[in-house]
């Protein structure tokens, strides 16, 4: 955890078996699973839109958009090399939801539970009480 509050460890995505922005990219983890985690619920609550989430370190985003076909097209952009592929939006939050219950795991084992975007992480993958 840094002096201003932010938890920084290492955070991707995987495209279609490829890591983006790269396998063990550093940023801020819990911030970024957070943002990532609402614009899902969000794009599957709207069923008709899209959203774009970035990094908070480097030029990195990552473009969600529901496609007709009730599929999520994930798309990547900021790097050298763009990805892209679609999943069925069940199967991405379940991946990003177990993914978030680590990361908040981890955070609870630091001591760090009380922190605000531990809290808010938490509480999007239904660990808040």
């Amino acid at each position: 955890m840094a002096k201003s509050g932010a938890i920084w460890g290492d955070v991707w995505i995987d495209v279609n078996f490829v890591p983006f922005p790269e396998e063990g990219w550093n940023d801020m983890a819990v911030a970024f699973m957070a943002e990532l985690l609402e614009a899902t619920y969000s794009l599957q609550r709207s069923k008709n839109d899209n959203r774009r989430v970035h990094f908070f370190d480097g030029p990195f985003w990552v473009d969600l958009n529901m496609e007709s076909a009730g599929k999520v097209s994930v798309t990547t952009g900021g790097g050298h090399q763009n990805l892209s592929s679609t999943i069925e939006p069940d199967q991405m939050m379940l991946d990003l939801k177990t993914s978030a219950k680590k990361i908040v795991g981890v955070c609870n084992q630091h001591g760090w539970a009380d922190q605000g975007d531990v809290r808010r992480l938490a509480s999007l993958c239904g660990l808040a009480g």
